[in-house]
């Protein structure tokens, strides 16, 4: 949607950029699959490229992605990370801001 909106604005360079960038970032969609196929505990998808513009676009950006990895799964913001204690199963998500 972006690259056609970028066409149609005649912005050449930046409906480039934004077809380069699936050649180089997973969707969504893609970033479940291989969680799923991994077993892993958690997906925190960060590095949105281009960022999401409003808060509350997160579940539109998410797309079918909750269909297809069952885990907890969320968008990240600035300042959260996930911790993975030694000798333990646990998954702690916490922010530094």
């Amino acid at each position: 949607m972006l690259e056609a909106g970028a066409a149609e604005a005649g912005r050449a360079n930046l409906k480039k950029i934004m077809a380069d960038i699936v050649d180089y970032h997973s969707s969504p969609e893609q970033a479940a699959e291989t969680a799923r196929d991994a077993k892993v505990g958690y997906l925190l998808l960060n590095h949105i490229v281009p960022p999401l513009p409003v808060p509350g676009m997160e579940k539109a950006f998410l797309g079918g992605a909750p269909t297809l990895y069952d885990g907890p799964l969320r968008v990240a913001a600035d300042g959260d990370f996930l911790s993975l204690p030694a000798g333990s199963h646990d998954i702690t998500v916490g922010r530094r801001f």
